[in-house]
């Protein structure tokens, strides 16, 4: 079946089809936690058409490893990385930054900080090397930098701990120029996280690496500074304060070690205390370590109780182990979004997962059933973009090949509330706004789709819009409707398709009341032009309906042609309940 051009024209809205990107929804206000309490319904989904791998050539990419972004107080973004010089080489020797606009071209902006050659305390040539770059943008606007260095040929030795270290600059101007550079603390390194109170202290969290006293690793410390990163405490040459670090046997050295690394942490919304994601190691036997993820928590005040340099003494800090479920998960990544949910990226066997909690990163789902990135995959970072919206960076060898970075967006999903309004169900979509709550479909391809609700007394309305530049006969979406903990059985289903196909069915039997219209912006089944998508209005009369709690349990899935596979809103749980569908309240 082929459809001839259809652009239908608005005349009340005077435009043809205008599709909103869900990056653009979800604009109205709402309470910071709104999602407490509820987080188990939520999810964030990978939006496949904003997945993206920095062109090596152009962005001088050599190894990359350790990417860190950032969105800037002008809306662009930032990206860090470290650089090496071979494969293996995941230690780093130079640090580097690129910007963009739109995340999908990139400048590469040159040195953070650039490998030197320098003679060491031994009096021998050597080398200092920069590693794990990382930034945040602070409360003034300004941008912070920090990497770590050290020294290659005296980084074993406590007596050289002033030849390792971290070091920081500013920026007023987005990377643009530098300044005020210094080093804020002495002794070897790894993986430097940067935060900033309400009060305004700049705290500077790291893997605090005593070679000569726990192998690799023992435990987290921190460096803060009250005066905007001016001077910094403790001062150079003083330990730094150890505040979070565990205690494990290393079957192979035949005693108790320290761990608690690669620290990401986040101060839990509307309160003071902060949560962090660990890497943390459980055992070594035969040189090979074995990994789990803990969320350590700080007191409630935010002030941490340094522990004093006792050997094996762990931080008296609450803790929940084994987050990634025994599945030897390394190098996480924490945030959280102003609704309430936290998620936590984890890397196991070489992919990226993701896990959502609740507004106290308490309480996890599942390990996410897919990888967020196609590839091999390590040390991601993670970046709050908007309400609905975050960022995620790894590194990816796509085919198996050289190293390069990927960045893509994830939405959130979670209990929308349905905006009251009277709609004209004409496929125009006039009455609709971008303060609209919404949801997202386009995991496995490049056309998506966005769902959002609205009310009367009468019905209750749906909007789709599904951006697609290929559309086919055999693409639709199907919305879901069901009494909130019901069975998927009982659930009304309406299906829509670009080729104006409208089926609703009700315990098998087809419902005739379903009223809907469609606008299309391109040819069905027509492989030599580009569409653009298509979208359709949708009212479901309340008697048709069981409506408990003035709320709608609703799930939706959205096949694409292209990648023949269907997206569900909410993954289908085993014994054909509802319990995990998103819910349409405010009804």
């Amino acid at each position: 079946m082929t459809m001839a051009l259809a652009v239908l024209l608005c005349a009340a809205c005077g435009n043809r089809l205008k599709l909103t990107p869900f990056e653009d929804l979800n604009q109205g206000e709402s309470p910071l936690n709104s999602h407490a309490g509820v987080c188990d319904r939520s999810s964030v989904k990978l939006m496949h058409s904003t997945f993206n791998l920095l062109p090596a050539d152009t962005v001088s990419l050599k190894w990359p490893s350790y990417p860190r972004v950032r969105v800037l107080p002008d809306g662009s973004y930032i990206l860090f990385w470290q650089e090496g010089l071979k494969a293996g080489d995941g230690n780093g020797r130079h640090t580097r930054y690129a910007k963009s606009d739109d995340l999908v071209n990139w400048k590469h902006m040159g040195y953070l900080w650039e490998c030197e050659n320098v003679v060491n305390g031994l009096g021998n040539e050597d080398i200092r090397v920069y590693t794990n770059a990382n930034g945040l943008v602070l409360s003034t606007g300004e941008l912070m930098v920090c990497s770590s260095f050290r020294t290659v040929y005296t980084y074993n030795k406590p007596e050289y701990k002033s030849e390792q270290g971290l070091k920081v600059k500013f920026s007023k101007d987005g990377g643009l120029t530098w300044y005020g550079e210094q080093t804020i603390y002495h002794g070897p390194n790894w993986e430097a996280h940067l935060m900033e109170t309400r009060d305004g202290e700049i705290q500077v969290y790291f893997s605090e690496s005593r070679p000569w006293t726990s192998w690799s690793h023992s435990g987290t410390s921190l460096v803060y500074s009250r005066d905007g990163g001016r001077t910094w405490q403790p001062e150079l040459g003083e330990k730094p304060l150890r505040v979070m670090r565990k205690n494990w046997w290393c079957e192979d050295l035949g005693r108790n070690l320290l761990t608690d690394q690669m620290p990401v942490g986040i101060r839990l919304n509307g309160t003071d205390q902060m949560a962090f994601a660990m890497e943390t190691v459980t055992g070594r036997v035969k040189n090979k370590q074995s990994f789990s993820t803990s969320i350590v928590f700080s007191p409630e005040d935010g002030k941490w109780i340094p522990v004093e340099d006792e050997e094996t003494s762990d931080s008296p800090t609450y803790r929940l182990d084994n987050v990634d479920e025994n599945g030897n998960a390394s190098g996480p990544y924490l945030v959280q979004f102003h609704s309430g949910e936290t998620v936590l990226l984890l890397t196991t066997r070489g992919k990226i997962y993701t896990k959502v909690g609740d507004e106290r990163a308490h309480n996890w789902s599942e390990t996410s059933p897919r990888p967020i990135f196609p590839d091999w995959a390590g040390w991601p970072g993670a970046e709050m973009e908007s309400a609905h919206t975050m960022l995620a960076t790894t590194v990816q060898r796509p085919g198996g090949g050289e190293k390069t970075i990927g960045v893509v967006r994830l939405a959130l999903n979670h209990d929308i509330t349905a905006t009251p309004r009277r709609v004209r169900v004409n496929g125009r979509g006039c009455e609709w706004k971008n303060t609209d709550e919404a949801l997202f479909l386009g995991e496995f391809s490049d056309a998506s789709a966005t769902v959002r609700a609205s009310q009367d007394k009468d019905n209750i309305y749906f909007l789709v819009e599904v951006s697609d530049a290929d559309m086919a006969t055999s693409d639709y979406v199907a919305l879901m409707l069901a009494e909130t903990g019901s069975r998927v059985s009982d659930a009304l289903t309406v299906n829509v398709s670009a080729d104006g196909l409208v089926i609703a069915d009700k315990g098998g039997f087809e419902v005739d009341s379903i009223v809907s219209a469609r606008m299309v912006d391109g040819t069905v089944d027509k492989n030599d032009d580009v569409d653009k998508g298509w979208a359709v209005e949708i009212a479901v009369p309340r008697s048709i309906l069981t409506i408990k709690d003035s709320a709608l349990s609703l799930n939706a899935v959205l096949h694409d042609n292209a990648s023949g596979r269907e997206d569900f809103l909410s993954e289908p749980m085993e014994g054909g309940l509802t319990t995990n569908w998103k819910y349409v309240k405010g009804l």
